[in-house]
């Protein structure tokens, strides 16, 4: 099996990392991956172990939310040659099948592709109303088949392709070597991941005032980095927090950060299902999070975490000030947690998934070329 990826950014974030260990599992497989992505940032360098090469693309910098018209032309004038750099690679590598990581860099592997058949993992749902019709018009056209992440991104999807062509392949989540530790107190309370508006670090901060108002002793962290023009947003975040946040950049070593904090806090406002939910599952550290996206796929309420509806500040606030001051139930959503990622939600088993659903695509496209073939002789 040879195999093209295709990623949108060059940072790393949750995206990335799920590629990566899909990588890891197509490379312990023996087949053969080449990758195309934006060179600047770390990503490539991590890829480059499990690939045969790291092609570069350009790609951005683009609004995380809305899209101006300085977006839309940067696109334009990126999706050439994005495009001809694929079409390269899929020639260099004689790929039988590119996979493609983010809705940026779709329409150029279904371009580039050169007529073998795509894979879009679709880690979460464009916001905007235009971005979403584009992807879901290039998904048709180029009959894609798709990996979603949870239920509620494959309903997104099945709306645009068919049924079987949508594999639901849930992230997976190495457990930590060291053991969790029960927390006889909650002193450190902290959200991670990638600094911008859909991840809600805004109404995390504003939460952080609020508790600090009527208790002292808890430590606020975000932990993360902004992307591109969210460093407006970022600058936003932290005028917001005023004092009682304590702001860490970007850490590649989630696992020891966790181990560090007492409370993870998931504030998405529009978001599919956080990667760091898992995360913090291997690591026993209790998750508090809205009720939001497909966070409850993951999250059930007062069993291996805590859900907020209202999508406020104010009630985050709430949420957390009642959370700090249980450590025996903070203790016990972690533990079974950590119970129900090992049941169902291990590396291991993501990383069969997303190979049985390469396997599956290669194989339906083979049969459905015989097919083809089949018909024109006889005609």
């Amino acid at each position: 099996m040879r195999i093209v990826l295709v990623d949108q950014f060059g940072e790393m974030g949750g995206g990335q990392r799920c590629l990566l260990e899909a990588a890891a599992g197509f490379h312990a497989r023996g087949w053969e991956a080449w990758a195309a992505v934006p060179a600047h940032g770390p990503f490539a360098a991590e890829l480059a172990p499990y690939c045969a090469g790291v092609f570069s693309i350009p790609c951005g910098p683009f609004r995380s939310t809305r899209k101006s018209i300085s977006d839309a032309l940067r696109f334009a004038g990126q999706l050439p040659p994005q495009a001809a750099t694929i079409a390269r690679l899929v020639r260099k590598s004689r790929a039988d099948i590119v996979y493609v990581n983010g809705p940026r860099v779709l329409a150029a592997a279904a371009l580039g592709r050169l007529g073998r058949p795509l894979i879009y993992h679709a880690h979460w749902m464009p916001p905007q109303e235009s971005a979403s019709s584009f992807a879901r018009s290039i998904l048709r056209w180029s009959r894609a088949s798709v990996i979603a992440p949870s239920k509620l991104a494959a309903e997104w999807l099945q709306k645009s392709i068919d049924f079987d062509r949508v594999f639901t392949v849930y992230n997976g989540a190495a457990e930590p070597f060291s053991k969790p530790v029960a927390r006889d107190r909650i002193a450190r309370v902290a959200v991670l991941g990638r600094i911008s508006p859909e991840k809600g670090q805004l109404e995390f901060v504003r939460a952080a005032r609020k508790v600090s108002e009527q208790i002292r002793g808890l430590r606020f962290i975000v932990c993360g980095a902004p992307l591109f023009s969210e460093r407006r947003y970022f600058d936003d975040v932290r005028a917001e927090a005023n004092g009682p946040v304590q702001f860490e950049s970007w850490t590649e070593d989630v696992p020891g950060f966790l181990a560090g904090i007492d409370l993870l806090v998931v504030p998405s406002l529009n978001d599919n299902l956080p990667r760091v939910i898992l995360e913090a599952f291997a690591a026993g550290v209790a998750v508090l999070a809205f009720d939001a996206g497909a966070i409850p796929e993951l999250v059930e309420h007062g069993q291996t975490g805590l859900l907020v509806r209202e999508r406020t500040a104010e009630a985050l606030a709430q949420a957390i000030l009642a959370a700090t001051a249980k450590p025996d139930t903070l203790n016990d959503l972690a533990a079974r947690a950590r119970l129900r990622l090992r049941e169902r939600y291990t590396l291991a088993r993501f990383q069969s998934e997303i190979c049985a659903a390469v396997e599956s695509v290669l194989r339906r496209h083979h049969q459905r070329s015989l097919r083809n073939a089949g018909a024109s002789a006889a005609a």
